[in-house]
């Protein structure tokens, strides 16, 4: 065989992956080179093809690689993600209807998007358009510490701007502290308390538990906005 490399550079569901490197006639394959902890190996290929590879496009596709593999990646959802999302929320909402102050929303229906790392679905948000405010529906981090959440607010947040909206908000329950927590800390401010909300809501939604989070009796809405400036 020939000890000149073949680079073979792919993509899967936006997921871009480094498959079957060959050299030589050892034929050692490098399949799927997409979890952080193996950023020795990339390198290892990194070096390799910077030292047989003349063409820049390859080394750039590899930086790409090692660069999308080791960051979170945001895009928006697409109609082959609906079946993950469906089953996400049902997990989490106990069912894919979400209410707020009293309005119901269909998560089938709603746009929103899809944090990446690693190539896996690490989080999910949710949003809906009215009037010229942008709401969060559901916001959902698979992993802790990573910046997940945060990224899809920005997601959100950017969006809101691009439609004009005057504000980004969104519900949140009285027994989500570390929610409340999360948001302040991320540039919202709570505008409204809305007592016994939730008596509405579960006429709506009857699988609204009564007790919430750290056994906190569940029953108001807390309302939470960023205003944004154009």
């Amino acid at each position: 065989g020939s000890s000149f490399p073949i680079l073979e550079v792919y993509q899967n569901e936006r997921f871009f992956a480094l498959s079957n490197l060959w050299t030589g006639s050892a034929a050692s394959g490098y399949h799927y080179l997409r979890n952080e902890d193996d950023f020795a190996l990339k390198t290892e290929v990194y070096q390799m093809l910077c030292q047989f590879l003349e063409p820049k496009k390859l080394i750039l596709d590899i930086l790409i690689i090692m660069e999308i593999n080791s960051k979170i990646v945001i895009r928006p959802i697409e109609p082959l993600d609906r079946e993950w999302t469906i089953d996400l929320i049902s997990e989490r909402w106990r069912s894919t209807l979400i209410v707020t102050r009293g309005v119901k929303h269909e998560i089938e229906s709603l746009p929103g998007f899809i944090a990446y790392l690693s190539g896996d679905r690490v989080g999910l948000l949710t949003y809906s358009i009215t009037n010229a405010e942008c709401e969060i529906i559901t916001l959902d981090s698979l992993m802790e510490n990573k910046g997940i959440g945060s990224k899809l607010i920005v997601a959100a947040r950017e969006i809101a701007i691009k439609s004009s909206c005057y504000r980004l908000w969104l519900i949140t329950t009285n027994d989500n502290i570390s929610g409340l927590r999360f948001y302040q800390k991320r540039g919202f401010h709570l505008v409204a308390v809305h007592k016994n909300a939730l008596e509405i809501s579960r006429r709506l939604k009857p699988e609204i538990p009564m007790i919430g989070l750290d056994g906190i009796p569940l029953r108001d809405e807390i309302e939470l906005e960023m205003r944004i400036t154009h």
